[in-house]
């Protein structure tokens, strides 16, 4: 859907002119976050595992430095309204409707939805708060209440969200809330947070019911039949718990989907995914409420019983081990920020890693500076390096018009996970690794808050 400019004109005259009583709010809220970037990406191997002479299933993708505008490196761009009415008695109802807009080019992010980011309704009560509609999944806020940044293009918290975008958010979700003092919590279940019948890297006008699509895609979260995977695809569930103070928080997520579906690689062949787990601890330290902090994420995961399909015009892997394509998945990332003046100084570092499967792992660095201009306008730098250590080379089998040949897969969760259509955003906003390449991204950008 593309965003028309007379509507988007009219909504705007039409949210200004609202006659707001003393019982009602509506307001219109964003940030716009631009910049300029060089990136250098290498593909490692001549584009093959250490000693293999076959190419990858999951091909690197193609290397070089190029310079680009960009967006939403330090926070991701949002346009949105909110609108909350008093009811009276501890009763209130209201509304929010979020969109990203590409500051760069003009088009609308999320797969083109024009609310992408969140749109959905609650009703605050006295015993706590009900949302229904698209919304942000309950882990997402164990990494977006503690990083040290914001989670934009360069933010390594985002390491551990491994199966975006249904980790950050989901159709058709309800979700309710609880707050007491400096305890929040947070249960949510979704009867499709995002899976399409088959999963692939493809999106927007590439997703076909042939090819599948990618997790979170903007048609994937139609609710299946009962008779369609047991009714199981793209049900999820998750749990949310935080304590926070003026100088210390900390948060715990759990996440679990169901999927039920095949899953087509970029090589061709299909494996069936059953669901996934996942549960993340966060925890932030300040010296002084404005003082320079120390941040912490651990997050642990595991995609279960992936097993060989053989489904008509695409050809089956033979997996490794019994346990089929079962990879464990450990992310630990470590942040710092420091305000000096007008100016925060950022630091993190992180790894992330398959436990079992390849053993593959993706090491990243960062460090980043921000300027105040004022308190709605800030001047940033952001310096990036991620790397891939591709780990074992497991000798997969495909079948080709040749027959059954071996077909090496090798890599980290990033560089796997974003060729299976699993994870949607790879490094640095779409650069990406390469299995044992190297991807790095230097950065100088503006973003203004309203």
């Amino acid at each position: 859907m593309k965003f028309h400019p007379r509507a988007g004109i009219a909504a705007t005259l039409a949210g200004c002119a609202f006659s707001a009583g003393a019982q009602t709010t509506l307001t219109v809220y964003g940030n716009l976050d631009t910049a300029v970037d060089t990136t250098h990406k290498r593909t490692g191997s001549a584009g093959t595992p250490t000693g293999a002479s076959a190419a990858l299933i999951f091909p690197p993708g193609s290397a070089g430095t190029r310079t680009r505008v960009t967006q939403s490196l330090s926070r991701t761009n949002t346009l949105g309204l909110k609108g909350r009415e008093d009811l009276g008695g501890g009763y209130a109802a209201g509304f929010v409707l979020e969109s990203q807009p590409g500051s760069d080019d003009g088009t609308l992010s999320q797969d083109g939805r024009f609310f992408g980011k969140q749109a959905m309704v609650y009703l605050t009560t006295p015993a706590g708060e009900v949302r229904l509609g698209r919304q942000y999944a309950p882990i997402f806020y164990t990494f977006a209440t503690n990083t040290a940044d914001a989670l934009g293009g360069t933010d390594l918290f985002t390491a551990g969200l491994v199966t975006n975008t249904l980790q950050i958010r989901q159709d058709n979700q309800i979700s309710y809330w609880v707050r007491s003092g400096g305890f929040a919590a947070a249960l949510a279940y979704s009867p499709n947070a995002g899976v399409a019948r088959v999963v692939s890297p493809a999106r927007g006008s590439a997703a076909t019911a042939a090819t599948g699509s990618m997790l979170g895609a903007a048609n994937a979260g139609a609710e299946a039949s009962s008779t369609e995977s047991g009714g199981k695809r793209g049900r999820s569930g998750g749990l949310f718990l935080a304590y926070t103070s003026p100088t210390f928080s900390a948060s715990a997520g759990v996440h679990y989907n169901e999927f039920g579906v095949p899953v087509l690689s970029q090589g061709g062949s299909v494996f069936e995914l059953d669901r996934y787990w996942g549960f993340a601890l966060s925890a932030k330290y300040s010296l002084s409420v404005e003082g320079p902090s120390l941040h912490a994420m651990a997050h642990v995961g595991r995609y279960f019983d992936g097993n060989a399909l053989n489904l008509p015009g695409q050809p089956p892997l033979q997996l490794p081990s019994a346990g089929g394509f079962d990879p464990k998945l450990q992310t630990v990332v470590i942040g710092a920020r420091l305000p000096v003046g007008n100016l925060v100084w950022i630091g993190e570092a992180g790894e992330s890693r398959f436990t079992n499967f390849t053993r593959g792992k993706n090491l990243g660095l960062m460090l980043g500076v921000d300027y105040a201009l004022s308190k709605r306008t800030v001047l940033y730098s952001r310096l990036a390096v991620a790397e891939d250590q591709q780990g074992r080379v497991l000798p997969i089998v495909g079948v080709t018009a040749s027959g059954p040949r071996p077909i090496p897969v090798a890599g980290g969760p990033d560089a796997i996970l974003a060729a299976l259509g699993l994870r949607e955003t790879p490094a640095f906003n779409g650069v990406g690794i390469s299995p044992d390449g190297r991807s790095s991204i230097l950065a100088l950008g503006i973003r203004h808050s309203f």
